[in-house]
């Protein structure tokens, strides 16, 4: 009986009723905080981005301490035929400069691919001579 007088003075004051919840609510955050987030948030992954930002912009490995990464940052490292290239470093800005462009195609024209010996069916180039009937002078 006396429960139920206390659960109705204590939702009778909205004030009281607020913070109260409010406070359990924090209360219940703080002893089950490990469960809700179990990654410390200290602990960075700042040591793998020196590591492989410093193996292909070719710093030596026993010196990759020396890289600083910046929290919320970019790294961006594009592989390309020649090798490695840092695009990104520490940025915190816009990435629009890390959308890839697309590749420009070369249209082919008629007199670019060199003539082949067509009547031979061999696939053979033909000379100049064929072709023109005369010798070529440079």
């Amino acid at each position: 009986m006396k429960l139920s007088r206390f659960v109705r003075a204590f939702f009778a004051d909205l004030a009281t009723s607020t913070g109260t919840t409010i406070v359990i609510l924090f209360l219940g955050l703080a002893l089950f905080g490990p469960l809700i987030a179990p990654y410390s948030p200290t602990k960075q992954h700042a040591d793998a981005i020196r590591l492989a930002t410093a193996y292909y912009i070719g710093i030596h490995i026993d010196l990759f301490q020396r890289l600083e990464v910046a929290p919320c940052s970019v790294t961006a490292i594009g592989f390309t035929r020649m090798g490695p290239r840092l695009l990104a470093y520490n940025d915190t800005g816009s990435l629009s400069h890390l959308k890839p462009k697309p590749e420009e195609t070369q249209p082919a024209s008629a007199g670019s691919a060199p003539p082949t010996d067509q009547a031979a069916g061999n696939g053979v180039e033909a000379s100049a001579e064929k072709t023109t009937g005369s010798p070529t002078s440079a």
